[in-house]
């Protein structure tokens, strides 16, 4: 397995959870919403200026720009990233 930042996954891509290093508020709703460790993260689409990034969770779409996204830990299975369906 291999670490990484939420802000480094593209769109279409697929990759799991670590951790939220986030300011209390948003890690605690990004919480509520399933934003948990081990659940699978995959990036839907970038607006049309690269930010924000539609990341989906748990059925879950949440739109973060690249700061908040950097401050999200993931873990990619194999070579690299899974592709995402």
């Amino acid at each position: 397995m291999e670490r990484r930042k939420l802000s480094e996954l593209l769109p279409g891509q697929q990759a799991r959870l670590e951790g939220l290093r986030l300011p209390e508020p948003m890690r605690s709703r990004l919480g509520d919403l399933g934003w948990l460790p081990g659940e699978p993260v995959c990036c839907l689409f970038t607006a049309p200026f690269g930010e924000p990034r539609v990341y989906r969770v748990q059925g879950t779409a949440i739109a973060l720009r690249r700061q908040q996204a950097s401050e999200i830990d993931i873990f990619t299975e194999g070579e690299g990233i899974w592709e995402g369906r």
